[in-house]
């Protein structure tokens, strides 16, 4: 069995609930209480695709300006961005053209999901899915719950499919770490073994 690495950045505004899907994607939980993110928390995961087993070294960025500067550090190498929007927030999803001129700037082109959090709050909505659509139709599109888990993993084997398919056209730079137009939820699986689990967990926060 091929075995490789992937980075994967987790990025979007403060409050927007990216730790919680981290926490419901490696521990199955959801706490609930919410902490602000210092500096950048690192979880890993492993997703087998066929005979490919993916470590999906997943980076939490905290979102707020004052630490941008410190999370802006850690997008070297970068092989896929999640871009998390607050499906109950506007001014969360206007942001998403910043985070995506960030990743832009990335000479790698990372593989970018765009993902609005929190569709478990539909009574408090306030960006319709026609917005959503109008604004980014060529972005893979995904609307998920940390609360309930709708989705969570769907995004991720999403990633580890769209790795793999860029490993087998070589078009995957090679990762060392770094020390100091689609809208429905669906995934391709036809002739896939998915396997997904979780090897370890380990904070580093700057």
């Amino acid at each position: 069995m091929s075995k490789t690495t992937a980075k994967i950045l987790l990025i979007g505004e403060s409050g927007v609930g990216k730790t919680a899907m981290l926490q419901r994607l490696t521990q199955g939980t959801f706490d609930g209480i919410y902490t602000a993110s210092v500096g950048v928390d690192l979880k890993t995961k492993v997703i087998k695709i066929n005979e490919e087993e993916i470590t999906m070294e997943i980076w939490d960025a905290a979102g707020q300006e004052r630490f941008r500067s410190v999370t802006q550090s850690y997008y070297r190498g970068t092989h896929a961005a999640i871009i998390v929007f607050d499906l109950t927030d506007k001014t969360s999803f206007e942001m998403v053209g910043y985070w995506l001129s960030e990743m832009e700037k990335d000479n790698n082109h990372p593989i970018i999901a765009l993902v609005g959090n929190k569709s478990d709050l539909s009574n408090a909505r306030t960006v319709p899915i026609e917005v959503i659509r109008a604004t980014y139709p060529s972005l893979r599109y995904f609307e998920c719950s940390a609360v309930n888990g709708k989705n969570i993993e769907e995004i991720f084997v999403f990633i580890a499919q769209q790795f793999v398919q860029r490993m087998k056209s070589n078009t995957v730079v090679e990762y060392k770490e770094f020390q100091t137009n689609c809208f429905e939820s669906n995934i391709v699986t036809e002739d896939q073994s998915i396997t997904i689990k979780t090897i370890h967990n380990e904070n580093k926060c700057c």
